[in-house]
């Protein structure tokens, strides 16, 4: 919880950091969050530079997820 929290601040100040989101929904799909992880994800790949995973892993995992049901949660804020 710590760490999402943490990236939660970094993302205030660097907003357009991809690996920012990507990391914090890494971290929320490790607690099987799904849900609030496609939210980060997708945000990820709207500010997509140079990062982490590829673009397409990215996508590939998220389309994966919306075929068994996985919807993205709605929070404000993120």
């Amino acid at each position: 919880a710590l760490a999402l929290k943490n990236y939660d601040l970094a993302i205030q100040v660097s907003p357009n950091d991809d690996d920012l989101y990507y990391k914090a929904g890494q971290i929320l799909e490790g607690k099987n969050r799904r849900e609030e992880a496609l939210v980060y994800y997708r945000k990820a790949i709207r500010f997509w530079g140079s990062g982490v995973a590829t673009r397409d892993q990215l996508k590939a995992r998220i389309k994966e997820w919306e075929k068994s049901g996985v919807k993205e949660e709605k929070k404000s804020g993120r």
